[in-house]
């Protein structure tokens, strides 16, 4: 990836140094503001910077300690580390701001947070005007909780079921907060540790890593567009995609049965329902469907149904070497369709 160190200026006439790297682009983009773990900028975090350029879009990774009196260590108090994550505010601030005297930004900017960085996922849409924000193995969240209530942009919050860092009840309260805000979406992967997004850890889980740069390169996609409207992935109702048939058999408010043939080469991209669940009927031919959280592949005859619940991301294929035929039961609740890029999931 070519990149290269920059030093940001900030009002109170301190640098701030930060590592910037451009895209190949005809056309302003979108970036992504990569907030590191205590870390910092290292080669973890450079690998994933590098599949950010590669996707078109900017990527800005500051220094979040270089402005500090030092960096943090694991074991800081939470109420030192919350501290430390307020201060540091104004380094994206500052980012931000530098983004914006590029020709090539779009003036739509993620903030990306991993373990310490993950709270500024929350803040950066909140009070630093960022128009998304994305949060994986986040440390510290519980105290960030209450800022969700007045962020009305795109958030997505993802951990593993067995982050040292985040304990059930903060997840639990987390989600209670999705079920609520159609623009915060939590995902919590089966089996997944504290750090799975960093090669070099021992919690690195490559299917969680590729997950979640899905979700992210998703979002940073609907910030590609002028349309507010479509800025946050809940609000996506219609799928688009190829097939052979599609029909529609009821419809009331809440519920809706639709009938779907595709061919063998045809396919259900990767997608999730944010409040909904899928049951899928097949009726004639044979479907495969992936699934994650946790991952499965279920083959599916005439006359199978398959229950899949609400947030699960799936993907539905043809099994065989003939038309499949099968019937989509969706409800109870207004139905979206929350697409994960089918290239990385």
């Amino acid at each position: 990836m070519s990149g290269s160190l920059v030093h940001i200026a900030s009002e109170e006439g301190l640098e701030l140094p930060c590592w910037l790297a451009m895209p190949e682009i005809s056309a302003p983009v979108p970036a992504v503001v990569l907030a590191s773990t205590i870390r910092g900028i290292d080669d973890d975090l450079l690998a994933l910077a590098g599949e950010f350029v590669r996707r078109g879009h900017i990527v800005a990774a500051p220094d979040l300690f270089a402005r500090a009196e030092a960096r943090p260590v694991a074991t800081e108090d939470a109420r030192s580390r919350v501290e430390r994550i307020e201060r540091g505010q104004s380094d994206l601030a500052d980012t931000l701001a530098y983004l914006r005297t590029l020709p090539a930004f779009n003036g739509r900017a993620a903030v990306m947070g991993f373990c310490y960085g993950g709270p500024y996922a929350i803040l950066g849409p909140k009070r630093l005007g960022y128009a998304a924000g994305i949060a994986c193995h986040g440390s510290n969240m519980r105290e960030f909780l209450a800022e969700l209530d007045r962020v009305d942009h795109p958030v997505c919050v993802i951990w593993g079921d067995n982050d040292g860092r985040a304990s059930s009840d903060v997840l639990d309260a987390y989600r209670e907060v999705s079920s609520r805000k159609r623009n915060v979406e939590v995902h919590v992967l089966e089996g997944v540790r504290h750090g799975y997004m960093l090669r070099t850890s021992r919690g690195f889980d490559a299917i969680a890593l590729d997950f979640s740069m899905a979700r992210a390169f998703a979002i940073l996609d609907a910030l590609r567009t002028d349309d507010e409207a479509i800025l946050s992935p809940r609000t996506i109702g219609r799928p688009v995609y190829e097939v052979q048939r599609r029909a529609r058999h009821a419809e009331r408010p809440g519920f809706r049965i639709s009938e779907l043939q595709i061919s063998p080469s045809q396919s259900v991209p990767w997608h999730f329902h944010s409040r909904t669940r899928d049951v899928l009927y097949v009726i004639e031919g044979t479907l495969l469907v992936h699934l994650l959280e946790p991952p499965e592949d279920i083959p599916l005859e005439p006359g199978d149904a398959l229950p899949i619940r609400p947030r699960r991301p799936h993907h539905v294929t043809n099994g065989g070497d003939q038309p499949a035929t099968f019937l989509v039961l969706q409800g109870i609740g207004e139905v979206d369709f929350v697409p994960l890029d089918n290239s990385s999931a």
